[in-house]
């Protein structure tokens, strides 16, 4: 499980590249609306993303963009459901807090530069904005859109795709330099009392 420790580093593979990820100091997290799409269609989904990663004290914020594209999608998808439901299905599964963002005028300005710079690499509208509103807010920006991911990985803007993270796909956990101590004098312990061939004898120990 990705957890807030510091004492863990995620590397998150993504097309047989290894990509360096950890939770920003604000704990923040922003969903784009084919997550929130997932979420709705499976509710299980968002217990398959907690399995790998620990919402515990984030927050997740809900952009104007991710709002309206899934309250559009709504009645084909889930007929009756509201957005109200769906933020406190994401609390209550996520055991985290839900706040739902208008775009500020300078998620809308990082989003037409994002567009004039990554255009050309496949990101477009309103994938644009989503990748704004994370930047501006500095979030950790969950999508299982293949283009958006690349281009944030391109931009080095924290993003996790969330297919992989509730498969347990690509994903592996490296202790810090903590754990690192340990596992280079443990074998060394375990070969100095048990050497192949050779009984241990208690004596030594007295």
């Amino acid at each position: 499980m990705i957890t807030t420790d510091r004492l863990y580093e995620t590397y998150i593979c993504e097309e047989n590249d290894t990509q360096t990820m950890s939770k920003n100091n604000s704990d923040l997290c922003s969903f784009d609306s084919c997550v929130i799409r997932k979420s709705v269609e499976n509710p299980n989904y968002l217990v398959s993303i907690k399995t790998n990663y620990d919402f515990s004290n984030s927050t997740v914020l809900l952009s104007e963009t991710a709002i309206r594209e899934i309250t559009a999608q709504l009645d084909a998808i889930s007929p009756g459901i509201t957005v109200e439901e769906i933020a406190q299905r994401i609390e209550r599964n996520l055991k985290c807090s839900v706040e739902i963002m208008d775009n500020s005028q300078e998620v809308e300005m990082m989003a037409d530069y994002l567009l004039n710079l990554y255009g050309s690499d496949g990101l477009h509208a309103p994938d644009n904005l989503h990748m704004a509103f994370s930047v501006v807010h500095k979030t950790t920006l969950f999508s299982c859109d293949y283009k958006l991911i690349n281009v944030c990985k391109k931009n080095n803007t924290p993003c996790i795709n969330t297919h992989k993270l509730a498969t347990g796909e690509g994903i592996r956990i490296v202790k810090s330099k903590y754990a690192k101590i340990v596992k280079t004098f443990k074998p060394k312990i375990q070969s100095s009392l048990l050497k192949p061939g050779e009984k241990i004898v208690w004596r030594s120990f007295v």
